[in-house]
């Protein structure tokens, strides 16, 4: 039976920088949307018989009405069971019981909020460290299992931030099956002294926010095959593309030219390419893009008294934003990206 996996959605109406608007919605909306479209049309090309969302379809507990208006213009797949896992972003509690993935069963689809065992597929939603099944459990009670998660794994980068909790990487190795995990959303693969691969991170639908590199990351979909673990990976044409980097010089330059479609840039370079930057920029249509000045030395004393007042205020944003939109790594993130 064939299966199209789909990680992390954030079905939301802004992602970082992104605050431009169309006709109909939200730049970001209009973008998950025809991503979200785009998979469920592959699931039925692909002659899928189930479609499994890792977690995060959506990006809060609650939904503004512009997210549930447009929510309701997604081709959902006609005929084949959808089953959404509940992600950290869905719910404020520990134990999902409550969760914004609720609104999807009006649809028919499951939305599994409590570990779920079926054959020899297992589903693992989220869970703080201490409420972490168990695998070695799972490994004796199934044979080469395909796990789908939605959690962390320690050791695993996400942006600079290194994650310290959840699954050893060893035991997942141990399980001897295929761990295909969403939540961390740098596409990452994992192979064993063999060379045969046991976990993935799928990564993210579409690009959320500067924890990512484009140049390094991309945004696929899997269809897997739950007879033999064997699978393809399909890149989301339709991706949000986030890029960041550093330009000084001629080489820095040229890399503006090899930016994807739907880029969201964030360039850091000295006052003097400024201009030469932001023109670089508007020419490749960027979606959205930030510059940062990098004060040199020779302009340092002229800009020290505007540096302080800025940081002042930034103090103070990064302060507001922390108290109402909390301190996941995302957030932080982010405000480190913003505030330097």
């Amino acid at each position: 039976m064939r299966i199209l996996v789909v990680g992390d959605v954030h079905w939301s109406t802004y992602s970082s920088i992104l605050r431009s608007r169309g006709d109909d919605c939200s730049t970001r909306l209009s973008n998950l949307l025809e991503s979200v479209n785009w998979a469920e049309g592959l699931a039925l090309e692909r002659g899928c018989s189930e479609v499994v969302y890792l977690g995060d379809f959506f990006d809060k507990p609650d939904l503004t009405s512009e997210e549930i208006s447009i929510l309701q213009k997604v081709k959902w797949a006609e005929g084949i069971r959808h089953m959404f896992i509940v992600g950290n972003h869905e719910s404020g509690l520990s134990d999902l019981k409550y969760s914004s993935t609720k609104v999807l069963e009006k649809h028919g689809f499951e939305v599994i909020d409590k570990p779920m065992v079926e054959g020899n597929k297992v589903f693992l939603p989220y869970s703080l460290s201490e409420n972490l099944v168990d695998l070695q459990e799972v490994s004796k009670l199934i044979k080469r299992p395909i796990v789908f998660s939605h959690n962390d794994i320690k050791g695993i980068r996400y942006g600079a931030y290194e994650s310290k909790l959840g699954y050893d990487i060893k035991d997942i190795e141990r399980l001897g099956g295929l761990f295909i995990n969403g939540h961390l959303h740098n596409h990452t693969k994992f192979m064993d002294g063999d060379g045969k691969l046991f976990a993935i991170n799928l990564g993210n639908l579409t690009g959320q926010n500067f924890s990512e590199d484009a140049f390094v990351y991309k945004h696929y979909v899997m269809v897997l095959d739950d007879s033999d673990a064997s699978f393809e990976l399909v890149e989301n044409p339709h991706a949000l593309r986030f890029y960041k980097l550093d330009v000084y010089d001629d080489a820095g330059m040229s890399k503006l030219d090899s930016l994807g479609n739907n880029a969201v840039v964030c360039v850091k370079c000295p006052l003097s390419l400024k201009e030469s930057v932001q023109a670089k920029l508007i020419g490749a249509n960027a979606l959205a893009f930030k510059i940062i000045v990098d004060m040199s030395s020779e302009q340092a004393e002229r800009g020290q008294a505007t540096i302080a007042t800025r940081s002042d205020h930034l103090t103070m944003f990064r302060d507001f934003v922390l108290e109402r939109l909390g301190t996941s790594d995302s957030v932080v993130s982010e405000l480190k990206e913003i505030c330097r």
